[in-house]
């Protein structure tokens, strides 16, 4: 049988968490975004890739 923390700030007081930050602001968002919509394009790329095409 488990037990219920007598509160909140208990039950959270003992768990791990990664508290978010804000970071530079909309633009560096954005960039950041079409980084990764870059990469994930190369990797599916690369993925489809059947290396037929090496002589």
């Amino acid at each position: 049988m488990s037990s219920l923390p007598e509160s909140a700030d208990k039950f959270i007081g003992v768990r791990p968490f990664a508290r978010f930050e804000p970071g530079e602001g909309t633009g560096t968002a954005r960039a950041g975004k079409e980084q990764w919509r870059r990469a994930v394009r190369a990797a599916r790329s690369w993925a489809r890739d059947t290396g037929n095409d090496r002589g």
